[in-house]
């Protein structure tokens, strides 16, 4: 179990390390996983956001020793996306981001993300802040949550019928559900 555990978890690194444009979105939750607080509270929306919370987050156990005083106030990170049109090829979306909007009116910290090396940094500053912040990084439309082949196919139809932007999502979804199927030679020889 502890082997298939371990093979779960390099999937799912490799899966946020595939080349996007600008950021994958899944390396926005993995980077998060070295930086969660013991004590986090996290929450997520019901749209992709979800999906990744669920399948990228290494949720670990609270810890329960010591006295309530000892421990420092757990953080409080909620994490929501704003659909697949919000960001296209990197011209934000008429509509943009509500709470990028309305962080100055609630005195709120903005942190801007559009390459994926800046992600660690842009964690660091957030979980580090004496303010709530909201990171608005720029995601790849074209990498699908958590898909299966009968969906690539459906979108490959699409494609075949003229929709120009479903060929981007079969392309990087491919990419991505390979690094299911691949498994590198090292974690062959370990298993």
């Amino acid at each position: 179990m502890e082997g298939n555990l371990a093979r779960w978890w390099s999937t799912v690194e490799r899966q946020a390390r595939v080349e996007a444009d600008p950021v994958n979105p899944m390396l926005l939750f993995w980077e998060l996983n070295s930086r969660l607080p013991q004590n986090a509270i996290v929450t997520a929306d019901s749209g992709s956001a979800a999906n990744r919370y669920a399948r990228d987050l290494k949720i670990r156990a609270p810890d329960r020793g010591g006295p309530a005083q000892q421990r420092p106030e757990p953080g409080h990170l909620g994490t929501a996306g704003h659909g697949r049109r919000a960001q296209v090829r990197g011209v934000p979306d008429p509509a943009g981001c509500v709470l990028c909007r309305l962080r100055p009116l609630a005195d709120l910290e903005g942190i801007e993300v559009e390459k994926p090396e800046a992600i660690g940094p842009a964690w660091d500053r957030a979980l580090a802040a004496d303010r709530p912040v909201v990171l608005d990084v720029h995601c790849d439309p074209d990498i699908p949550p958590h898909t299966d082949f009968e969906q690539l196919k459906d979108v490959a139809e699409a494609i075949i019928k003229g929709d120009p932007d479903a060929i981007g999502v079969v392309k990087k979804g491919l990419r991505t559900k390979a690094q299911e199927l691949f498994i590198p030679r090292q974690e062959v020889s370990t298993a």
